[in-house]
């Protein structure tokens, strides 16, 4: 909800990002509905969070002598307890099985004209707007592959070492909102998102890990080429095993943003500009010995505004 604090009452929602909760000038603090003259704080941590991390660090120094470990689980386990203290920034059309269409505000923006539509579990086949191709090794060019579409949707199988995608036919403009709905069948690699790309460097491309980590990217000059924007864990959001997921790319006026289930994971803004290419949705398996079976629900691509 805009305007709602963080549990620390440091950062607000301002119906886009997380901003500091108070102003520049350290003067005025945002209260959760007005600005306020700033008073001192003792701490940036709630104390349940700030009790939990230190009674971790005092454990796992004291008790194993290590206390690494210990303490990054608990730091992993105090955000998440902050999470769940968090509604999602777009709770109806942030969410998986979401309606939406065309003028529809998902996450703070309208949806322009739509693209492409493929609901797995209404179609027999992929429109001829969508291929499925897969791509066995990093040096290796991307041939068709098969997927199985019934009423459970479309469900794509990448073997060990393989990348399985449903992308476009034709080429796009960048300015896209990409939305995918999906039910992850086992926790290994990890599923994705990419736009406008093209071999001669231009590309926005997102993957949610399985270990609950991502990864935002662009593509650079030279084929398979890389840059990373941002990376890290999934704060404000998770991705659930064996049930749907809602993840959410959009690229305009020159900056991405990632949205999972409602929260906002990730922004930023490429360093070269980003041309028409194609897009799609995509199953990574490149790190595991075991097949990832992820069944896509639906994939709605719409331009944006």
């Amino acid at each position: 909800m805009s305007g709602q604090l963080s549990p620390d009452g440091n950062y607000y929602w301002d119906g886009v990002q997380w901003a500091r909760a108070v102003s520049p000038d350290g003067g005025w603090r945002w209260d959760g509905s007005t600005w306020r003259p700033a008073t001192r704080k003792s701490g940036g941590m709630t104390g349940g969070i700030a009790a939990l991390i230190a009674a971790g660090v005092i454990v796992a120094l004291v008790v194993t002598g290590v206390g690494i470990f210990g303490f990054s689980r608990l730091v992993h386990n105090g955000a998440q307890s902050l999470q769940s203290h968090l509604s999602p920034a777009c709770t109806s059309s942030g969410t998986a099985g979401g309606s939406v269409a065309e003028g529809t505000s998902v996450c703070g923006r309208k949806l322009g004209f739509p693209v492409v539509g493929a609901e797995c579990s209404a179609i027999s086949a992929l429109p001829s707007s969508l291929v499925a191709e897969e791509v066995t090794s990093a040096s290796g060019d991307w041939t068709p592959a098969d997927i199985g579409i019934d009423q459970q949707g479309c469900e794509m199988v990448a073997q060990p070492d393989v990348d399985l995608a449903i992308d476009s036919s034709d080429i796009a403009s960048p300015d896209l909102v990409m939305i995918a709905d999906f039910d992850p069948l086992n926790a290994v690699g990890g599923v994705g998102l990419r736009l406008a790309c093209t071999q001669d460097g231009s590309c926005i491309d997102v993957l949610i890990y399985s270990d609950e980590t991502f990864s935002l990217d662009e593509g650079t000059t030279g084929q398979d080429s890389w840059k990373n924007l941002t990376k890290g864990s999934l704060v404000f959001g998770a991705m659930h095993f064996n049930q749907q997921n809602r993840l959410i790319l959009r690229f305009v006026d020159g900056a991405a943003s990632v949205f999972l289930n409602g929260y906002l994971v990730a922004q930023a803004t490429p360093d070269i500009a980003q041309t028409p290419g194609y897009f799609g949705f995509y199953v990574d398996n490149e790190q595991s010995s075991v097949a990832e079976n992820v069944q896509l629900s639906r994939l709605l691509v719409f331009q944006a505004t």
